[in-house]
């Protein structure tokens, strides 16, 4: 197995991600970790001055540049969608 690819115990493979989103109200960029699988399912947290937060979607289109699911900071839930810019 390849260092930085990890298989769950139902066999599904797992891509490690990590990276950050910028906040642009704020300009701050913001770390986060998670993981991909196989079919585009991402989830994601970051760590933020109030505390965690997650990013669960999919990735979609022909080239998978749009994500699109629900954001959560433990106190609220908000579906967002993310697409990339040509």
């Amino acid at each position: 197995m390849n260092q930085g690819v990890h298989s769950s115990v139902s066999g599904a493979l797992q891509i490690p991600i990590t990276g950050y989103y910028f906040y642009e109200v704020k300009d701050v960029k913001i770390p986060i970790e998670g993981s991909c699988n196989g079919a585009g399912d991402i989830s994601f947290r970051s760590r933020t001055s109030g505390g965690y937060e997650t990013f669960e979607g999919q990735f979609s289109g022909s080239m998978l540049e749009d994500f699109s699911g629900t954001w959560s900071n433990g106190k609220k839930r908000l579906r967002f969608s993310l697409n990339s810019r040509n």
